[in-house]
């Protein structure tokens, strides 16, 4: 499959602010958020790398830019944005009274998650199609 443009674009400026997110947490939040918060905000960032680096990997696989593969990389795409940023926000929630708004984040991870199984079961289903 070549590349499309947006997917290699959103890969790598996904893993940009992974790196960032991840300096941050060990640098700024460890002194702030409790030891489990913290590990909560280290998914995330663990996450969104992965997420980001699988699709850098699919985007040099020789299978076709299907309807179907374009989907599951929406469903990834849109996944990791839900499944990482709500726990970004529920953990950035506990560093003060005033972001307790951002309890409305707590629904939006498992909806993400799905959308990652979904959007990868999609690939490997694809990937299972390909004659060798």
């Amino acid at each position: 499959m070549k590349p499309t443009k947006s997917t290699l674009l959103y890969a790598t400026v996904g893993i940009t602010i992974a790196i960032i997110f991840g300096a941050f947490g060990a640098h700024y939040l460890k002194t702030k958020l409790t030891p489990d918060l913290l590990e909560s905000f280290k998914t995330g960032v663990q996450y969104q790398l992965y997420m980001c680096i699988g699709l850098l990997a699919i985007s040099n696989l020789k299978i076709s830019a299907s309807k179907g593969v374009l989907t599951a990389i929406k469903c990834v795409k849109l996944g990791t944005i839900l499944f990482a940023g709500s726990i970004y926000l529920l953990t950035l929630k506990n560093l003060s009274p005033t972001m307790s708004f951002l309890s409305i984040a707590g629904p939006i991870t498992p909806i993400g998650g799905v959308l990652l199984i979904v959007g990868w079961f999609k690939i490997a289903f694809h990937i299972f199609k390909l004659k060798e």
